[in-house]
């Protein structure tokens, strides 16, 4: 008898979210999953399995989730979900395990400052509920989890969920640069659409993922822009975009540095595409690797980078660090947990 894994899920099937997408086709061989959303995705992605949303009455949905499934383990994405939906465990006694992303625990991400050490403190106190089976999340937030009485054996230093497989491909890339993203303020996409203007014997892409896209649109076409502004495509057609690109630039906001580790990274390495990375934290010269990329302070450095080519050994780095991420490898980081029970 397969185990019965309910996910719970703040949105879904989010079209940017294909670390949630990685994560569910590489367990549903071995569990019986139903999935349940607290809300509908911003823009959805097609390839998705049946699910329920919570909507204005998740208590009820969720009580009918036990009755009909009978779940043996509650899954959340977001320690925010499992810090709102903890009594619901409780009363139901059914333990859980957690992924958390940069939305909950890089949000207002400062280790100096005590608000923001005081919501690692909450949601360490999750953590340490008997219920908790484990949570994964980024290598460099596990200090602040232990800082804050989290249980050591419990707290899962994790790599992006990337399907690596699908994006390893070693042969020769066109010559355009990339980015690809959720369509929000803290990816600071106006700099990678100021970027394309410094830069006009280069084309530049933009594949903006749902929320922001008409005001970058609107920002693109107010400065003249000459960056194209595509529509998302879906997880399974993004291999052959990547080859046609040189560099990826991955922008992001200097101010809120919440960006996490982003996907792109390890499916741009895989893809054999040059890396430029926004320097927004220390933690990002890990998760780049060394050699690995490009981490710069400000677009004006790359302006005479982009033109050139992505040196074979960066390159060849890059092949060797995008399997840190790989889904197929360290899906057993989850399912361990899953199995403990």
């Amino acid at each position: 008898m397969k185990k019965r894994i309910l996910y719970v899920l703040q949105e879904y099937p989010q079209l940017s979210e294909t670390y949630i997408y990685n994560e569910i086709e590489n367990v549903s061989h071995l569990y019986e999953l139903q999935l349940c959303a607290m809300r509908q995705a911003n823009l959805p992605y097609q390839n998705h399995r049946a699910y329920c949303v919570g909507g204005d009455d998740p208590k009820r949905v969720l009580d009918n989730l036990v009755e009909q499934f009978n779940p043996q383990i509650v899954h959340f994405h977001y320690m925010t979900l499992a810090k709102q939906l903890l009594p619901f465990c409780q009363h139901y006694d059914i333990p859980f395990t957690v992924r958390a992303h940069s939305f909950d625990v890089l949000t207002g991400f400062d280790p100096e400052s005590p608000s923001y050490m005081e919501t690692i403190a909450q949601y360490a106190e999750i953590v340490k509920s008997e219920l908790c089976l484990g949570m994964l999340t980024f290598p460099f937030t596990r200090e602040y989890f232990l800082q804050c009485g989290a249980n050591e054996e419990k707290v899962h230093p994790a790599f992006p969920v990337v399907d690596v497989q699908r994006f390893f491909d070693k042969s020769e890339n066109g010559d355009a640069v990339i980015n690809v993203g959720a369509a929000l303020h803290k990816k600071a996409m106006g700099d990678f659409l100021s970027l394309a203007n410094m830069i006009p014997a280069l084309t530049f892409n933009l594949y903006p993922i749902g929320y922001n896209i008409s005001s970058l649109r609107e920002e693109n076409s107010a400065i003249n822009g000459r960056c194209r502004i595509h529509d998302a495509v879906q997880p399974e057609k993004m291999p052959p975009i990547y080859k046609r690109h040189r560099w990826l630039v991955y922008t992001a906001d200097k101010i809120t540095k919440n960006v996490g580790w982003p996907l792109a990274v390890a499916e741009a390495q895989a893809s054999g595409v040059g890396v430029c990375l926004a320097n927004i934290r220390p933690d990002l010269k890990d998760y780049l690797g060394e050699g690995g990329g490009i981490l710069y302070d400000d677009i004006e450095e790359l302006e005479d980078i982009l033109p050139g080519e992505v040196p074979d050994d960066m390159r060849e780095r890059g092949f060797e660090l995008c399997w840190r991420s790989d889904i197929g490898k360290n899906i057993t980081q989850l399912t361990d947990l899953w199995e403990s029970v």
